[in-house]
């Protein structure tokens, strides 16, 4: 084999590797530059801040669910749980917000930790819109300083 055929073949493998993912399963990201993330297809919104159902499955085979870091929204009844912040717009603004900002995209995301069988993650949009700060700046939605301790949020 020449030299330039094994260059041309080694280059198809990391093209392949790299840019080519698994269906079904959780798949670590392709962007350059951004190690550690996964990819979410939406097909499911709950509520304002979560969760949001992934088509991805986990190791259990179970649909990821994401709880986006560092916000909180009213819940779906229109509460707001004791020691949450709790914004002015109602429950179903929020969900509302979010369904339009990710219900059928891909999102990339970076989990942070796990909230009541949900990873909790920064999130965002294939076109780079971040969800946790798109959602905080459609007013929906409160900051909610306690879970952002490097001020993360809207950088």
């Amino acid at each position: 084999m020449r030299f330039p055929t094994i260059v041309a073949m080694s280059c198809a493998a990391v093209f392949a590797g790299v840019f080519f993912l698994p269906i079904g399963r959780s798949a670590t990201a392709v962007s350059a530059g951004q190690p550690g993330t996964q990819i979410c297809t939406v097909t499911k919104v709950h509520d304002g801040d979560g969760p949001i159902w992934c088509r991805e499955t986990d190791a259990e085979g179970k649909p990821i669910k994401l709880r986006l870091q560092a916000i909180a929204a009213r819940e779906t009844d229109e509460s707001c749980s004791p020691g949450h912040p709790c914004p002015a717009a109602s429950g179903a603004e929020a969900k509302a917000a979010l369904q339009k900002l990710v219900l059928g995209r891909t999102l990339r995301y970076e989990a942070t930790g796990r909230s009541y069988g949900r990873v909790t993650a920064w999130a965002w949009r294939e076109d780079g819109v971040e969800i946790n700060c798109a959602m905080v700046k459609s007013g929906t939605v409160e900051a909610w300083p306690k879970y952002d301790p490097d001020r993360r949020l809207c950088r």
